[in-house]
């Protein structure tokens, strides 16, 4: 079943190659592969520039670019598709290399299959556009969690014994922190009435390996209960989830703010319906009495006055007003509050008590309640004589006469101010908190990835997405201190201007220029038009402010941040920029990180001493590519260059100077092979070049003209005034010739050295 449609462009020069990938290509039935070829590095940009291709499959060693130069070009130009490398090569260190250089991925030419060829091109596209989740934390974020009332934890996914607990733990909840690592602690302290069904929602969710966030309740040391709000995430290894990290953030308060607002609604309504019954109740008398008004003219005086001594004596506001708006009564709370008189304001509108927008949204609610002939609920504002405006809910009834016609709305407004105020604090404070939960999440998946991703380029692009989506910065930069030249070098710039366009070339050129570079602290500008900017900047801001960040290291400042933000004040917000230096605290270890396991990788394979590579990797190095020529039936030739008499010259000039040989001759040998051989130290004094693709013939006019160069060149010594000659003998040995197993090449080429030396030295011999 075709699981996949992939448009696909193949590199390789090799037409038997090609014809190949099309026919494991042909043969997928999970994929569906629309492939378009390029023979040339030159033929391959013309058609990635012409095109979308979803994945690339590469030769890195094409007629008109070679390895490290076609990866690097590649990866120049394309910017949103994955790589996969199709090598000659199947050391592990070289693939390494690969990657690290920009290939997602690696296939070997002598494992290809459909099957491989299958998994590699799905996994890379998708690894390539989801990337790695994993888990790291900082002492930035730890320093966050503790200022905002948050527990930063982590437990055993199996037992739920806490392996480490922040600080804040002994604030919020007033436990000492050595309690929290006793068995069942957690489970323990949970409320009882929130224990059952807490256990059983994280056992689910552990157990499928969910990340999952929830509210519960905690009894805290005193006995109180503290509401929590706990962000989980799960980390799995191959043998399932093995361990638990994240943050319980304390929501008391917003949760005693919850019970308020709630209890004060109930109050509120409770306190409108009773006067909504007691309106409703006035009203019926009113009906019942204007129809028996002629009958009972003494009776229905003495009701009036009844219902106005109620009226006057509530805290509500009462009035009628008829069709054309005019007030016809207002009860003693209107007269009160307004300081008018219900004699001056008998007759009159709103327009006469009111500012004429209030006066306005007054008649309008009016003419609705006219209109629907129903009681209706509105909030209106009324300006107070101490110049505040206060909101009031208003209840609105139609009054109707004997014919059932409507003459006049009748309107009990209560006011709300404070409780309006209450609503929006809470809404406010609430806003605030989920923001402020959500940026430590955002945090918790940013630090994640950074520990799971091994190349710089990613970590770098990864957090200036970051910062454009959270910040939105009008213009964001990032520098890198480039050690072995002394000099900035720009790492990314939005929107894309030249580097000279953004600091001074004077500082581009020497770094201890830049004061953040210099001190490796924070510049925070506020207002560019009251606080003094960089001397350096030539960004021309005329508002606004920005932050300057450094990027941290064990070796000191390795790069800055830099973010413009023309919105006035922004950076007085101290969250915001704690915030954003969490982030490039993170994307700074995470390099450090990366730059660490890259140099160790290297030294491991690398002689001390000479710089080229080891005996082991020569001996790796050298099956694998006896392995590819017997599938492909080319030649490989090793050549073993010994420097003659080395013991006798270390003994008159010293182990000082024969170390200065070695250097000097093993850069004379890189500088005489081609990038495709290997040049090894393989013993005291010899050195070992393997040359794939290369027949005896080639390898013996390469090997004589090695022998000529170094024979030719003095080498300076501390205990010679004259530079000394230095001879050499070479053995030679190649596949097939001389044998197909290393074993058997290496007896060879023992043989080979061992002839040119009792043959009299200062030759190349083969077996």
């Amino acid at each position: 079943m075709i699981t996949s449609n992939i448009k696909a462009l193949l590199i390789e020069d090799n037409k038997t190659h090609v014809d190949l990938i099309m026919d494991l290509l042909s043969e997928s039935k999970r994929v569906k592969t629309s492939l378009e070829t390029a023979g040339s590095f030159q033929q391959a940009q013309q058609l990635i520039l012409a095109n979308k291709y979803d994945l690339i499959l590469a030769d890195l060693s094409l007629p008109d670019s070679r390895y490290n130069e076609t990866l690097k070009k590649l990866t120049k130009l394309v910017k949103e598709t994955p790589i996969v490398a199709i090598t000659s090569l199947e050391d592990q260190d070289t693939i390494n290399g690969m990657i690290k250089d920009g290939a997602e991925d690696c296939i070997p030419k002598t494992q290809l299959n459909t099957e491989l060829l299958d998994k590699t091109m799905i996994y890379s596209i998708d690894r390539y556009r989801k990337g790695y989740i994993a888990r790291q934390r900082t002492s930035e974020l730890e320093c966050l969690a503790e200022k905002a009332r948050l527990i930063s934890w982590r437990a055993d996914a199996r037992t739920w014994r806490f392996t480490h607990v922040s600080q804040s733990a002994v604030e919020i909840l007033g436990y000492p922190l050595e309690a929290w690592f006793a068995d069942n602690f957690w489970v323990e302290h949970i409320h009882p009435d929130d224990r059952a069904w807490a256990i059983d929602y994280c056992l689910r969710r552990i157990a499928t390996s969910e990340n999952h966030e929830f509210e519960y309740r905690m009894i805290a040391a005193n006995g109180d209960v503290v509401w929590l709000h706990d962000i989980v995430n799960v980390v799995r290894e191959e043998n399932g989830p093995m361990y638990l990290q994240g943050f319980m953030v304390d929501i008391t308060g917003r949760k005693q703010l919850e019970t308020d607002l709630r209890r004060l609604n109930e109050s509120l309504e409770r306190r409108v319906a009773e006067r909504t019954k007691e309106l409703r109740n006035a009203n019926e008398e009113l009906r019942v009495e204007a129809a028996k008004r002629n009958l009972f003219e003494k009776a229905l005086k003495g009701s009036e006055e009844k219902l106005r001594a109620i009226l006057d004596n509530t805290t509500s506001v009462i009035y009628i007003k008829d069709r054309e708006g005019r007030y016809t009564f207002i009860n003693r709370q209107f007269e009160k509050l307004f300081h008018l008189k219900r004699e001056e304001l008998v007759g009159k509108t709103p327009y006469d008590c009111f500012p004429r927008e209030i006066a306005i949204s007054h008649l309008e609610n009016d003419q609705k309640v006219f209109a629907a002939k129903t009681s209706m609920e509105f909030d209106e504002a009324a300006l107070h004589d101490d110049g505040t405006v206060h909101t009031y809910i208003s209840v609105k009834f139609p009054l109707v006469d004997f014919s059932g016609a409507v003459y006049a709305v009748c309107g009990i407004s209560t006011d709300i101010t404070e409780r309006k105020r209450t609503e929006d604090e809470l809404t406010s404070a609430l806003v605030e908190k989920n923001k402020h939960i959500q940026d430590m999440k955002h945090l918790l998946e940013f630090s994640a990835f950074m520990k799971g991703e091994i190349r710089e380029d990613a970590i770098m692009k990864h957090l200036s997405r970051v910062l454009k989506k959270r910040f939105r910065p009008d213009f964001l930069v990032m520098l890198m201190h480039c050690k072995d030249s002394n000099v900035i070098e720009v790492a990314f710039v939005d929107p894309a201007i030249p580097l000279d366009k953004v600091i001074k070339q004077d500082c581009i050129l020497n770094p201890a220029l830049c004061r953040v570079m210099r001190t490796g602290h924070t510049v925070v500008v506020k207002d560019v038009n009251k606080e003094p900017c960089c001397d350096n900047l030539l960004l021309g801001m005329k508002e606004g402010g920005y932050i300057c960040i450094p990027m941290m290291a064990s070796c000191g400042v390795t790069g800055t941040v830099l973010v413009v933000k023309k919105e006035r004040d922004y950076w007085r917000n101290e969250e915001e920029q704690r915030l954003v230096s969490a982030y490039v605290t993170l994307t700074a270890s995470a390099i450090e990180n990366v730059r660490l396991v890259n140099q160790t990788k290297q030294l491991s394979i690398t002689d001390a001493l000479t710089g080229v590579y080891n005996k082991r990797f020569f001996i790796e190095s050298i099956e694998k590519q006896l392995s590819f020529a017997k599938r492909y039936g080319e030649p490989v030739s090793i050549m073993v260059v010994e420097i003659d008499h080395f013991k006798e010259f270390n003994d008159t000039h010293g182990h000082y100077a024969g170390d200065k040989v070695l250097q000097q001759i093993s850069k004379m040998l890189k500088d005489f092979v081609r990038t495709s051989d290997i040049v090894c130290r393989y013993g005291g004094k010899e050195f070992s070049i393997a040359m794939p693709k290369t027949s005896i013939p080639a390898a013996l006019e390469k090997a004589n003209t090695i022998l000529r160069h170094v024979g030719s060149v003095g080498f300076d010594t501390p205990a010679s005034k004259e530079p000394v000659k230095m001879a050499i003998n070479i053995g030679l040995a190649s596949f097939p010739e001389h044998g197909a197993e290393y074993d058997t090449l290496l007896c060879a080429l023992e043989s080979a050295v061992t002839k040119a030396r009792n043959n009299g030295g200062k030759r190349v011999e083969t077996p």
